[in-house]
């Protein structure tokens, strides 16, 4: 291959997904140094990966919602290959069609069958590997390795915030206190741990806790009766930050709990303290989609409520996050 390809990274899907496939870039600048990375993204990611220092430019395919556009933009960037981590129907015809020399996607669906012409033959949902790992499987289509570690690629992963906070909510953060964030709701992408044991989780953290709470304003409004209550040592951020905004702050915190959600993968790679809750149960156990992170950890499962909550102790989760945060469980 050309010394110095450009290569478009496609994955148009969330924000825990994109995390866990940028991983890719970081191996691509090390093996071709001289590499340019482009990413394809949605709007609701593209602040996620301008945080990534070996992504070159960012695409973002909501600007281009006409067909013939997206292939003459894909066109336009004259790259030398892609890589479809999601291979969305509309994208692999695209980079078909924008002629686009080396298509790169999995090969188990009929639309990366004829419009794909470098297949890597692997099944994402019966597989044993770490959605990282399964992503840089992929990197068989460059002639790339393609084997690693979760451990070398925790290492691997180049991530920073690049943006900062409000000052009025920036100053709302004790700067005596442990910063805990805890996002409470997965917006149904993933089993939930019971609110009334994230209530019953903050009442019993020891004093010198601030808890932040975060999600969106539709969240934030499901959830209103629950944990509607007078703690001083919360302060609810629900539906009042960006994601510009949320990438700080969690960076500014000293650790992240909650279920298999962005927010969890975000703390992650940003180096924090992040405790994962997960269920046992294939293709969500943790196997799959744990964080990556050198101070990353995971509690999970294999029993869900009737209503689909995870059924986990709310003392095994505390004394798991106080070791966790480097306190003494009481």
């Amino acid at each position: 291959m050309n010394p110095s390809p450009h290569i478009i990274i496609s994955r148009t899907d969330g924000i825990g997904d994109v995390l866990l496939t940028l991983p890719m870039a970081a191996v691509i600048k090390q093996t071709l140094p001289k590499a340019r990375i482009s990413f394809l993204v949605r709007s609701y990611t593209q602040d996620i990966v301008a945080c990534c220092p070996d992504v070159d430019h960012i695409l973002n395919i909501d600007l281009w919602p006409d067909d013939a556009q997206l292939v003459k933009e894909l066109a336009a960037q004259k790259a030398d290959a892609i890589i479809l981590a999601l291979p969305e129907k509309r994208i692999t015809l695209a980079s078909r069609k924008a002629g686009i020399k080396r298509r790169i996607a999995t090969g188990r669906r009929w639309h990366t069958l004829i419009n794909c012409n470098r297949k890597v033959w692997f099944s994402r949902r019966k597989s044993n590997l770490h959605e990282a790992q399964l992503n840089l499987k992929l990197l068989a289509g460059l002639g790339l390795e393609t084997n690693f570690a979760l451990s070398e690629i925790s290492k691997t992963l180049n991530f920073r915030s690049i943006f900062s906070l409000r000052e009025e909510i920036a100053s709302q953060l004790q700067e005596d206190k442990i910063g805990l964030v805890i996002h409470p709701t997965s917006a149904k992408s993933a089993h939930d741990w019971p609110l009334s044991s994230y209530v019953s989780l903050i009442d019993n953290l020891p004093p010198d806790f601030q808890v932040i709470l975060t999600g969106t304003e539709e969240e934030k409004r499901q959830i209103a009766d629950q944990l509607n209550y007078k703690n001083p040592r919360v302060l609810n951020l629900m539906g009042q930050l960006s994601i510009k905004e949320l990438i700080q702050l969690i960076s500014l915190s000293d650790g992240l709990l909650a279920v298999s959600t962005g927010p969890l993968h975000l703390a992650a790679v940003l180096g924090k303290k992040a405790l994962g809750l997960y269920p046992e149960i294939r293709p969500m156990h943790p196997g799959r989609w744990k964080p990556l992170g050198m101070h990353a950890e995971v509690v999970s499962t294999s029993t869900i409520s009737p209503e689909g909550f995870l059924e986990i102790p709310v003392q095994e989760v505390r004394d798991r996050l106080l070791g966790l945060m480097d306190c003494t469980p009481r």
